[in-house]
């Protein structure tokens, strides 16, 4: 899956040219992290460039047992990087992790932290917890986050900057980099460019605000749904909101939670020819099982998937795996100062934290982060 990944630079009409950089580094993360050779690393990431640099720089002053690649976000040329230096796997499927973590455990000889983005791991969370060198798991995602909230764990802990402080700053530069993406794909494809397009926004939580308030002065007109009806409440002081999905060009799925994928009760409303676009990591926007069991012809094409039902085709971008990661990207000065929290994790983790179950950074901690990013960066 990783040769289908677009090379992610600069292009001409980018609506937000601040997410692309000349030089990619982590300099945060090099700062922070703390020589430690009595544990090792499984790392489970997106292999992009600024995953590179991450992985570089943890890699300063930790063993790296295992890398695994997130399928839909990694780069072959990044990929192959690593490969020369470290024992790196990227696999088919995303349910392929967790047995890739199990082995990698076993065949460990050292303690080891898991540092993971969306909680894969949770699938052998019993096993985890009972391997006495598996000193614990960080986690980057929301998904993950709320996965990890309903495993019950007797021993591991589980360190996320999910809810962080500085989570929520990068959430701006995720929500540019979704609509940076869809408007690159429909310029690639000759598709109806964004300025003369309908779009609903589904999701209001972190990063739907966001991408409902960078979308909005690009489109001819947008709303926005959530079946949460407190967010739809808040959303309805800024945007018009909807509970019906006809007559929309495209609609944007940013909930970030499979229960809440449109799936065939939704696809009845939906009008023909609308692309499908998910800013959500993994394929949880879109029931593309019930798609496929109601759809009675599906046409790939590379960037596109086609689903001809009785009376309409829908249009389901990147086969349903988020925009952002195919055709745009978020800066690495930027992916530092999250990097720069599951660097601290880490190495709190390796300094012994014990506590089981799952743990946020605190204000103290995310204030020291961010004293620190802010003089590498000169930021104040």
């Amino acid at each position: 899956m990783s040769s289908n990944i677009i090379k992610q630079i600069f292009w001409q009409d980018s609506p937000f040219p601040e997410l692309y950089e000349e030089h990619i580094s982590t300099p945060l993360c090099e700062d922070l992290i703390k020589k430690n050779e009595k544990v090792g690393l499984i790392i489970i990431h997106h292999l992009h460039e600024a995953g590179l640099s991450f992985i570089r720089s943890l890699a300063e002053k930790y063993k790296i047992h295992k890398i695994i690649g997130i399928p839909y976000s990694s780069i072959d040329t990044v990929t192959n990087d690593l490969k020369v230096d470290f024992d790196v796997v990227v696999p088919e499927k995303l349910s392929d992790i967790s047995s890739l973590v199990k082995q990698a455990v076993l065949d460990a000889k050292t303690n080891v932290i898991i540092e993971e983005i969306g909680a894969y791991t949770a699938d052998v969370a019993d096993f985890l917890d009972k391997q006495a060198n598996v000193l614990g798991i960080v986690e980057d995602t929301h998904q993950g986050h709320w996965r990890w909230q309903k495993v019950n764990l007797k021993r591991l802990p589980v360190l996320s900057v999910a809810q962080s402080k500085i989570k929520r700053i990068e959430d701006n530069f995720v929500a540019k980099s979704i609509i940076d993406g869809y408007k690159y794909f429909l310029k690639r494809n000759n598709f109806l460019v964004l300025s003369k397009q309908k779009v609903l926004v589904v999701g209001f939580g972190n990063i739907g605000k966001q991408v409902a308030k960078y979308l909005k002065p690009l489109v001819k007109d947008l709303a926005v749904f959530d079946k949460d009806p407190i967010k739809l409440l808040k959303a309805s002081v800024d945007y018009k909101v909807v509970k019906n999905f006809s007559d929309f060009d495209a609609i944007i799925g940013v909930t970030g939670n499979p229960d809440h994928a449109i799936g065939q009760n939704e696809l009845k409303h939906i009008s023909s020819h609308t692309f499908l676009v998910s800013g959500s990591s993994k394929r949880v926007e879109f029931d593309l099982s019930d798609f496929t069991q109601l759809s009675n012809n599906i046409k790939k094409y590379g960037d596109y998937d086609e689903y001809k039902f009785d009376n309409k085709t829908i249009i389901v971008v990147n086969a349903g795996e988020p925009i952002n990661f195919r055709y745009s990207v978020v800066p690495s000065k930027m992916l530092d100062l999250v990097y720069g929290g599951l660097t601290y994790c880490i190495n709190k983790l390796g300094n012994g934290f014990d506590q089981p179950g799952l743990h946020n950074l605190n204000d103290q901690e995310e204030h020291e982060i961010v004293s620190r990013y802010n003089k590498i960066y000169k930021t104040i």
